[in-house]
């Protein structure tokens, strides 16, 4: 690609032999601006019902399910 400005102010651009078609950019455009998501605090969290099987699901079956008092 060759990008040629001539004399009188004009420029070409010529990619493998043929010249390109071009519009000239006088002003930087604006970014998009990105559309904010709604906050996640805003959400409530899940909280499955008492007899959903999730609940009833041991992860650690060593772990006591109650901590037994000291006998002194």
């Amino acid at each position: 690609m060759t990008v040629e400005e001539k004399i009188d102010g004009e420029m070409l651009i010529v990619c493998h032999g043929e010249s390109l078609r071009y519009r000239q950019i006088i002003e930087r455009p604006e970014p998009e601006r990105k559309k904010k998501l709604a906050d996640k605090t805003t959400r409530q969290t899940y909280v499955p019902p008492k007899e959903h099987p999730w609940r009833k699901f041991d992860i650690n079956p060593y772990k006591r399910k109650s901590p037994q008092k000291a006998v002194a």
